[in-house]
């Protein structure tokens, strides 16, 4: 269930307060004091409603000072610490950018401000996927690179989105001719036969225990998690 904002749940209330007062106003006499004076508690009510929902938010928003002077000197490390934020190298790291950076989810649309490059957009993604629970967190990764967090969750959406539609053409069922090479190089390296691809498995770490058969759960970790397929 999405989880109610504070001014969704203010005007819930006021709304199930509002409609309490309908119900005891209906057993009054019509036009008594008593009515009147419901009755003027609920267009009250009413008002504050239509206040709140003037505003996006109910509180001020507090300014964040954030680090800008990460993704000035991302580059800037060495292959080994690169490869260990991002899970690849430099190169294939510039190439996968270039691959989705024409995908229509990077281009801006109706609010007139640009987005953040997609090369940071995509590093953001792949340091919070590399990571599986115990390492950056979306806070974490959002003061890194001087961003908000909620544009952490947009950018890996639209990576994500820009991944699927291009896997189509990197993913799929080799030709016979293929089949042969690729069975034939792992049988002879790994002397397993008649085998053309691997699948791979992850956990997918649970925020905590499962209240049915919990302990099925419990990985080698020391976490909860379900194994996937990847």
């Amino acid at each position: 269930m999405a989880k109610l904002s504070q001014k969704q749940r203010t005007i819930k209330r006021i709304h199930s307060t509002v409609r309490t007062l309908e119900y005891r106003k209906a057993s009054m006499l019509t036009g008594s004091r008593e009515y009147k004076y419901t009755q003027k508690e609920i267009d009250d009510l009413m008002e504050i409603v239509k206040g709140i929902e003037k505003y996006h938010y109910l509180n001020p928003r507090r300014n964040i000072p954030k680090l800008t002077e990460y993704a000035s000197f991302f580059f800037s490390w060495d292959n080994a610490e690169f490869r260990n934020i991002v899970r690849m190298n430099k190169s294939t790291f510039a190439l996968l950018t270039k691959k989705i950076a024409k995908h229509e989810v990077f281009k801006s649309k109706g609010s007139g401000r640009n987005q953040r490059p997609v090369w940071l957009q995509l590093a953001c993604t792949l340091e919070r996927l590399a990571h599986d629970g115990t390492g950056q967190s979306v806070h974490g990764i959002s003061r890194q690179w001087g961003i908000a967090s909620g544009s952490v969750s947009t950018y890996m959406k639209r990576v994500i989105t820009a991944l699927n539609d291009l896997s189509p053409h990197y993913i799929k069922w080799p030709e016979a001719t293929e089949r042969k090479q690729i069975a034939t190089f792992i049988k002879e390296f790994h002397n397993f036969p008649s085998c053309v691809r691997y699948i791979d498995g992850t956990h997918m770490v649970l925020s905590q225990k499962p209240k049915k058969q919990g302990e099925v759960y419990f990985n080698c970790k020391q976490r909860y998690s379900m194994n996937v397929q990847a």
